[in-house]
């Protein structure tokens, strides 16, 4: 936890090192596969035909990082499909895959 406020001075002035590039703590972007009522792939935004999909994840795949992917598809697509998806991440490296969902109105 970090807390940074511009209404503070440091008690104790000094010239902070300069580094070529920053370094980040945060998380990659999650990875959103889409299939959707047709069984269009996507990656991310992307339309991709299926024999491309691995190479276009493993573009943007971090393997052992804290890098979140996410299947989104379509009530109608069929549990085949899904399921090749599915074994196709985990062939990938991808350890938890997180399935996105609507919610039912009560």
């Amino acid at each position: 936890f970090m807390l940074g406020s511009a209404f503070l001075q440091p008690a104790i002035r000094m010239t902070l090192p300069i580094l070529a590039e920053s370094i980040s703590n945060s998380k990659p972007d999650p990875i959103y596969i889409t299939l959707d009522a047709e069984g269009v792939l996507y990656v991310n935004q992307s339309k991709i035909a299926f024999n491309q999909f691995v190479a276009a994840f493993n573009a943007l795949y971090h393997p052992g990082s804290d890098q979140n992917v996410v299947v989104r598809a379509d009530q109608e697509v069929t549990y085949q499909r899904f399921m090749e998806v599915v074994f196709i991440l985990k062939k990938q490296g991808v350890e938890d895959i997180g399935l996105e969902h609507d919610v039912k109105a009560r």
